[in-house]
């Protein structure tokens, strides 16, 4: 079915639809097409997963904003968005120059390899008050490179936003009670381009919130 795409302008849809219609009309090849599918499934997986641990580890260690996400329309959106500013699943990315350019004053000629601080890009004292805590609501939230820009802005992006959402909005429904447990041994992915909690231990409160329950 992927071959028929790639090879029949008229059958082609979706994903592989958009990797034809290039400006210069170049055909499309089929290992670009295989590689594409590739990416858009692992990063599917793989960096939403990332990502809605984070939200739910970050949110779970906050009793207010725990609250606020099943009972206040909107906020489980702006928390995943801000945790997108601060603690992106994907911290860094390689990037090779097409032709020579200057950042900063520094002249980088074509075909230099870069390493790209995305995570960097949220955390700019010059563009966020109060970088370093998570603020929900934040009026230029998105301006950042958590997800890439222009050509190499992920794909992915509005569908990931969507499920951890509905991740923290429903864990924080099913588990009003729960709160971080910050004694747990810590378990973290810190990887150079990727970083994210490999697990999220909570606790119950007790329904009188005077000592807390047994672990989750």
């Amino acid at each position: 079915m992927l071959v028929a795409q790639v090879t029949d302008n008229a059958g082609a849809r979706g994903l592989i639809r958009a990797l034809r219609d290039r400006p210069d009309g170049a055909l499309l090849d089929l290992r670009v097409a295989v590689a594409a599918c590739f990416f858009v499934v692992i990063g599917g997986q793989s960096t939403t997963g990332r990502l809605i641990s984070t939200v739910l580890r970050t949110a779970a260690g906050n009793p207010e904003a725990w609250a606020r996400a099943s009972a206040e329309d909107g906020f489980a959106r702006a928390w995943v968005e801000e945790v997108v500013r601060r603690e992106p699943p994907i911290t860094t990315w390689r990037r090779i120059t097409r032709e020579e350019v200057e950042l900063s004053g520094v002249t980088v000629p074509a075909g230099a390899g870069l390493l790209l601080m995305l995570m960097g890009t949220g955390s700019d004292p010059e563009v966020f008050a109060d970088p370093d805590h998570l603020c929900p609501y934040r009026s230029n939230v998105r301006q950042n490179l958590s997800f890439g820009a222009g050509p190499h802005r992920c794909p992915g992006a509005r569908p990931a936003l969507a499920e951890a959402e509905v991740a923290l909005r429903e864990a924080a429904t099913v588990l009003p009670r729960a709160q971080l447990e910050k004694d747990a041994p810590p378990s973290t992915l810190g990887l150079l381009s990727f970083r994210a909690p490999l697990r999220v231990v909570v606790r119950l409160r007790s329904a009188n919130r005077k000592s807390p329950g047994p672990p989750s």
